[in-house]
């Protein structure tokens, strides 16, 4: 699985992330549900999470 690939399910998932913010349980959830489709450590999913808001619309990764 390449990083477009990844980048697409976090994209995916993002607004249930926002919308979970006080919800530790449902993020939890997001957390299992994204560690076992892409294979990533849970800790990296709040960090990718955070690198996709961060960036601009329009702006291309690397």
């Amino acid at each position: 699985m390449d990083m477009i690939t990844k980048n697409n399910i976090y994209e995916e998932h993002l607004g249930a992330w926002l919308h979970a913010h006080n919800d530790k349980k449902a993020r939890g959830e997001i957390i299992r549900h994204i560690c076992f489709v892409a294979h990533v450590h849970p800790k990296s999913v709040a960090r990718s999470f955070r690198r996709i808001q961060m960036r601009r619309r329009g702006e291309k990764e690397g």
